[in-house]
């Protein structure tokens, strides 16, 4: 009976109903079973339950490396990075062949140590000598960390190694691309989008990686034929869950707003360490539905698991403004010299502090920034989230502000749109909080 009960979990794991899997193992209270209950509930998002299950099936055997390996993802998925050292340090030391460990223990060591943390990728490759997406890990802790000279040095030296003999189609794909993202200093998302769908049509859509390089790095409507062969063509090889970034963007090009949220939640829960999934679901919470609050808390519970990203930083920062918590928005804000979007954040954060006319100043002079970057279309943007701000903060919009805003609805490009829903959105609150003082 709890055999029967196992396999009917795996099975509806498989089938990505992840809810309904631990359910099924409510029966199985040996290692295997416990084991895998605790995978499942972590993978729901129900980390803290997910803690209880997996220390439960360590109580008798306590040295099971694929236990304590769940463990480790389960304490950082919750934010106690800590404990989450501790038992991947544990899962590794019982066996240090495993990947899946040695790759969680080297994200946790990031933050503070990326030194350690290319040791422990180092250490995996010493027992798999030929597996390229260690270096490419590797490579990637060095460029995440500021070294991209090294980073780059290490991924060309593979290029003429003997390692390649034996590499996919797709792993030569995904290593000839790192290294032509990485050789540019700064590179267009039109140009990266065009990189990314001849890297996967050349593998025969057989890499998730570059999948979502192109989620990432499509923009508007234009590019929405080739995202959906794409999605079409990686669907026949993966598993819909695996492919949430590409169903995301998706959604955001066609202009489904509401399916896109759905899909950012569901994208946060499947993959707690992954940034761009956290960026996404900050950006819809707070800009398109106005959840500012849920928002911030994405952002804050990702932010304490380590992940550095500034970007992240800024969404967070936005939402924390919204929710009339500006001191705490200016602490989490990154630097402004590291992201182009956050002096207008910093605009924000003083008009809600009272500042108005110092933070419009702020928002007019990121846009002109931008514009002398060559941003044309993000400095339009930041114009747009200008009058979300003077809205926000109590002031009125010209007749003719407001008639230059309904034109831009004829821009391909969703971030526009989500734009001024949020700034019809903030003015109806406006409203609504001068009707009921």
């Amino acid at each position: 009976m709890r055999a029967a009960s196992a396999l009917a979990a795996r099975i509806a794991a498989h089938n990505g109903q992840k809810q309904k899997a631990p359910t099924l193992l409510e029966q199985c209270d040996n290692l295997a079973g416990l084991s895998l209950k605790g995978s499942l509930l972590a993978q729901a998002g129900r980390h803290h339950d997910a803690i209880r299950t997996l220390r439960a099936a360590l109580t008798d055997t306590p040295d099971s490396p694929g236990a304590l390996c769940n463990l480790g993802y389960a304490y950082a998925a919750a934010g106690s990075v800590r404990k989450a050292r501790r038992a991947t340090l544990a899962a590794t030391a019982l066996d240090p062949t495993d990947r899946t460990a040695g790759l969680n223990l080297a994200a946790l060591l990031l933050p503070e140590d990326p030194a350690a943390a290319v040791k422990a990728i180092d250490r995996l490759i010493s027992f798999h000598a030929d597996d390229l997406r260690l270096e490419r890990a590797a490579a990637a802790v060095l460029l995440d960390s500021g070294n991209r000279t090294r980073a780059l040095r290490r991924l060309r030296r593979l290029k003429g190694s003997t390692k390649l003999h034996d590499a996919t189609p797709a792993e030569r794909e995904e290593l000839n691309l790192d290294i032509l993202l990485m050789s540019e200093q700064r590179i267009a998302p039109s140009r990266a989008f065009d990189y990314a769908i001849q890297a996967l049509e050349r593998c025969d859509y057989r890499s998730t990686s570059i999948a979502s390089l192109l989620a990432a790095t499509a923009r508007t409507s234009k590019d929405l034929p080739i995202l959906e062969k794409a999605y079409a063509e990686l669907s026949e090889n993966y598993e819909r869950t695996t492919l949430l970034a590409v169903e995301h963007s998706l959604a955001l090009i066609r202009f489904d707003f509401d399916r896109c949220l759905e899909v950012a939640d569901e994208w946060v829960k499947r993959e707690p360490f992954s940034t761009n999934a956290h960026i996404a679901a900050t950006y819809m919470f707070a800009c398109y539905a106005g959840r500012y609050k849920e928002a911030a808390q994405v952002g804050l519970a990702v932010l304490r698991r380590g992940i550095r990203s500034d970007a992240l930083r800024n969404n967070t920062a936005f939402a924390l403004a919204m929710d009339a918590r500006p001191d705490q928005a200016a602490r989490i804000l990154p630097d402004l010299s590291e992201c182009e979007l956050a002096l207008a954040t910093a605009g924000l954060i003083e008009a809600v502090r009272g500042n108005i006319d110092t933070g419009i100043k702020m928002y007019e002079e990121c846009a002109n920034q931008l514009r002398t970057a060559g941003s044309d279309d993000l400095a339009e943007l930041v114009s747009l989230y200008q009058a979300h701000a003077e809205v926000t903060v109590g002031k009125e919009l010209s007749e003719v502000w407001i008639n230059e805003l309904a034109e831009r609805r004829r821009s391909e490009d969703p971030r526009f749109e989500i734009a001024l829903i949020a700034i019809e959105r903030e003015t109806a609150r406006a409203r609504d909080r001068l009707l009921s003082g």
